[in-house]
């Protein structure tokens, strides 16, 4: 097969590809590209059916009998938390299609995605994608891998002072090819990550919670793996669905300032929301501006008190735990950019 680019042969050459499936499983031709750094965690999974072959007369196991096939793929990928071209990561992720509204007769729109009962079985249109990755070889030609049936069995943010909000995907593929020309990339002419610097916060019940050092937000979506088989014709696993609890977990590291806002919301079970928010000094438009906020409405606190057990800066893990209450969704993720819609 043809290889359209060569680049050097560092791990920064590599290539990221992707585009919204029609239908589960059907690759699609990848045309939107992101701007990535290694580690591209997504890699392709062989499965090998081994045969209990003999031929006597022949003192090993006939190996040539054995069964290889495509059996998907599975990695992470870890992309910056931007601006602009999250929305359809977003939906693909959290599988919700977000209501968008226009915001004061602006330019600006305001995202909103919300977990709820209808988002839990990942089905709808979005939560299905075609992933390609470039990988570079020693010689210089990009060579790729193109992953179809990608679906997100978890994501989470990440983010600590002085740093880059990055944002983790972890992915079940249903296959992966190398038979698939690699696609010429059109990569974003802004490319504007948020940053601890866009006043970064942490709000309990409203009001930022004071020492917060870091901030790693988890959701896991419950859906099953590559252990689904059956006998439907195609010779590949079927669809992940639903079949754990999906959950969503804010671990913080605080310096504890007041157990008023920790410790008693734990000793009497009490639930509040819970916001990580990112606000850029650029203004999206008049009075809006970029915008990254993840919130979980009921939230319990987990796990232990502070404890002293050195002479250094008293600091606490603190683990939040969304709670179904039936009313509001598990978690809810907002993004005001200039985007009108996915």
């Amino acid at each position: 097969m043809a290889h359209t680019i060569t680049r050097d042969s560092r791990g920064s050459q590599a290539q990221l590809g992707y585009k919204v499936e029609t239908t589960y499983g059907a690759a699609a031709v990848v045309d939107s590209f992101l701007p990535t750094v290694p580690p591209i965690g997504l890699k392709p999974r062989v499965g090998m059916m081994s045969s209990a072959a003999r031929v006597p007369g022949r003192i090993s196991r006939l190996i040539s009998s054995d069964v290889h096939y495509d059996e998907g793929g599975e990695g992470t990928l870890t992309l910056e938390a931007t601006q602009a071209d999250m929305l359809e990561f977003l939906r693909w992720a959290i599988g919700d299609a977000p209501t968008s509204a226009a915001q004061g007769g602006t330019a600006a729109y305001l995202h909103t995605f919300e977990k709820n009962l209808a988002a839990a079985a990942m089905s709808i249109a979005g939560t299905a994608m075609t992933i390609q990755t470039g990988v570079p070889m020693r010689g210089g030609a990009v060579e790729p891998f193109t992953f179809s049936g990608c679906k997100c069995m978890s994501w989470g943010l990440n983010c600590s002072p002085g740093e880059i909000a990055q944002l983790e995907f972890t992915i079940d593929a249903q296959s992966a090819v190398h038979t698939v020309d690699l696609a010429t990339p059109t990569y974003p002419a802004k490319h504007a990550p948020f940053s601890w610097r866009d006043a970064a916060v942490v709000k309990r019940a409203g009001t930022a919670l004071p020492g917060v050092n870091s901030v790693a937000f988890t959701a896991e979506n419950g859906l099953t793996g590559s252990d689904r088989k059956q006998f439907d014709g195609t010779a590949k696993y079927a669809e992940p669905k639903l079949s754990g609890e999906p959950s969503a977990t804010l671990a913080l590291e605080i310096e504890p300032s007041n157990l008023a806002l920790t410790y008693d919301d734990w000793a009497s079970n009490t639930g509040r929301a819970w916001i990580v928010e990112f606000v850029s000094p650029t203004a999206a438009a008049a009075g809006y501006y970029y915008t990254f906020r993840i919130t979980i409405p009921d939230g319990y606190i987990q796990g232990e008190p502070p404890e002293v057990n050195s002479e250094e800066l008293l600091t606490h893990s603190l683990n939040i735990q969304a709670n179904d209450n039936g009313t509001d969704p598990l978690y809810k993720v907002e993004v005001i950019s200039l985007e009108a819609s996915i």
